[in-house]
């Protein structure tokens, strides 16, 4: 029986770097967002539940990407150019309300640094040599 193009993706290093470094360059903006909603210190503010509905709000989007679903898998590249984007705002917001930077300083590099290598790893990866899979996990001609 052969692997489905679905299961040969799940295995590839690279798609699966590219996958990862997504959901992980989503964080910090949320973060970001969160702490600038929630009052308080970022400590007190973990114990709001707004501070976790506002972290929820990609879970979809990410646990969609990591089940490796062809719509997520289809906006990955521009969700690592956009995601930096979402950064930015965030500190733009920040410097605009007047809350001190440097957290959001360190948002945007940790950001940043995780898009591009995820940008880095997706031109290597099978998913970008080979496509989206189908509804049925197979490859696309």
């Amino acid at each position: 029986m052969t692997d489905s193009y679905a299961h040969r993706l799940k295995r590839d290093r690279w798609t699966g770097w590219a996958v990862a470094l997504a959901v992980f360059a989503i964080v910090p903006p949320m973060v970001g967002i969160a702490i600038l909603l929630v009052p308080g210190t970022h400590a007190e503010a973990k114990i709001n539940p707004l501070y976790w509905a506002i972290l929820a709000v990609p879970v979809p989007w990410t646990s969609a990407l990591l089940s490796y679903r062809p719509g997520p898998l289809r906006w990955l590249r521009v969700m690592l150019l956009a995601i930096p984007a979402l950064a930015f705002a965030v500190a733009g917001a920040a410097w605009a309300l007047g809350v001190g930077m440097t957290t959001y300083l360190y948002m945007i590099v940790a950001t940043v640094v995780l898009c591009l290598a995820g940008l880095w790893a997706f031109p290597r990866s099978m998913l970008a040599r080979h496509g989206v899979p189908d509804a049925n996990g197979d490859q696309v001609d």
